[in-house]
């Protein structure tokens, strides 16, 4: 279930994204740390968040997301 709302809510295609949060800590009164910090551009592009998705899908036998994210990593 929580890989299906990672699928939903942080993997955007059309983009070849991945978001580490959301929403993104950027306007939030809350002090996450160095979270906060982080621009909402390279949030979205950080490449480690899409290996350890695809990681997680790996570990799950998801395959087709799996090469999707990759894709996504070698674009």
């Amino acid at each position: 279930m929580a890989m299906a709302a990672v699928d939903q809510h942080l993997v955007h295609r059309d983009h070849a994204l991945v978001q580490l949060l959301d929403p993104p800590f950027d306007k939030s009164d809350l002090n996450p740390g160095t979270s906060k910090g982080t621009s909402r551009a390279s949030e979205k592009t950080a490449g480690s968040t899409r290996i350890w998705a695809a990681m997680a899908f790996a570990r799950l036998g998801d395959s087709r997301r799996v090469w999707e994210l990759l894709a996504m990593i070698t674009r």
